[in-house]
């Protein structure tokens, strides 16, 4: 049994914890960012929660077996109820069938500014949502970012917790209908690999704590499927 942040070894697990492991090490305590991980074998789970190793996943079911899965794993109302509670920024990073696990609709109430990062034919799927941005991800994307689509979305979300320390005007400006966020991110990874000092072993810089707190929900291929980080007040 090992806790469930330390249990999946995709590389967009590897790339957020490197980030979320840096945003911490910076003075942020940990419970300023509320990581919670999709598995298919446990549902919506905390990070420190201690798991078993399996083999599951939402990927390839078909969409009746996939609902009826989620739906025994309690899902739906699990996303529903994490996304619900006052948040400063949240960042999803679940994979398609993931995102057809949490049967998201209009309904859906966030308690905060939320990024949800999708490639584009998922974006043209999803139902517009309050208080969410919708990132679309094209193939292009792997190579602006050095990262392979496994990868791509975790290396993003740490990217984004790298420029959050000592930035809390950051929830606010990348939610704007006018900003970019890729580039943002884009940008903030030139500006820490140009860094010489000051940096942690994954490459995050490690600067003054920002005074948001997060909540962040990602996905993967193997074990474990997902996770959501939500920045908190």
């Amino acid at each position: 049994m090992r806790p469930a942040s330390e249990m999946y070894r995709g590389q967009q697990h590897v790339r957020l914890m490197g980030g979320v492991k840096a945003f911490r090490t910076a003075g942020n305590r940990s419970d300023e960012v509320n990581l919670q991980i999709l598995s298919a074998g446990y549902g919506l789970i905390s990070e420190d929660r201690m798991v078993a190793p399996y083999e599951c996943t939402f990927q390839g079911m078909r969409l009746g077996e996939l609902q009826s899965m989620a739906e025994t794993l309690r899902v739906p109302e699990a996303f529903r109820a994490a996304v619900r509670g006052r948040y400063d920024l949240g960042v999803v990073l679940l994979g398609e069938s993931y995102l057809e696990a949490c049967q998201l609709n209009e309904d859906v109430e966030f308690g905060g500014t939320t990024l949800l990062f999708c490639s584009t034919a998922m974006a043209r799927r999803l139902p517009r949502m309050r208080n969410v941005k919708v990132v679309a991800l094209a193939p292009e994307d792997t190579r602006r970012f050095s990262a392979g689509l496994v990868a791509l979305k975790g290396e993003l979300a740490s990217r984004l917790l790298a420029r959050a320390v000592g930035d809390p005007s950051l929830a606010t400006r990348l939610t704007r209908p006018d900003v970019d966020v890729l580039a943002v991110l884009e940008a903030a990874g030139r500006s820490s690999a140009m860094r010489t000092t000051a940096q942690t072993p994954s490459g995050v810089l490690a600067a003054k704590a920002a005074s948001e707190k997060a909540a962040l929900l990602h996905s993967g291929v193997g074990r474990f499927g997902g996770s959501q980080l939500r920045f908190r007040q």
